[in-house]
């Protein structure tokens, strides 16, 4: 083998060298890609069942603040009637009051404007 025919093999060879290479690294390129398509499915997967149950907790806590706050505010209104009931009451007992001191003392009521 003579020089020439040596470096026409050897460039042969590199040719052939390079081409396996790059096919392999085709190969390893396509695997690779498919492996970090799954591993984000997987991620993307926990990270959509975790927002899931932060905003279900979120949720259900919001739900039982709004329950606890319509208990308060019918609290409320149920005292607020019950003591403005109470006045009316009161109030007609006063005037009744009024009304007998003054026939009694014989004294004539007048409207206030």
């Amino acid at each position: 083998m003579n020089e020439e025919q040596f470096r026409k093999l050897l460039t042969e060879q590199s040719a052939q060298l390079r081409k396996d290479v790059n096919e392999q690294l085709a190969a390893q390129e396509e695997r690779l890609g498919k492996r970090i398509n799954q591993e984000f499915v997987t991620m993307a997967g926990q990270l959509a069942r975790h927002f899931d149950k932060r905003f279900d907790s979120f949720e259900a806590t919001v739900t039982k603040r709004i329950h606890e706050l319509q208990i308060a505010i019918d609290s409320i209104a149920k005292r607020h009637l019950k003591d403005s009931e109470e006045q009316a009451v009161i109030n007609h007992g006063h005037e009744r009051w009024f009304k007998q001191l003054a026939k009694n003392t014989h004294t004539k009521l007048v409207p206030e404007p």
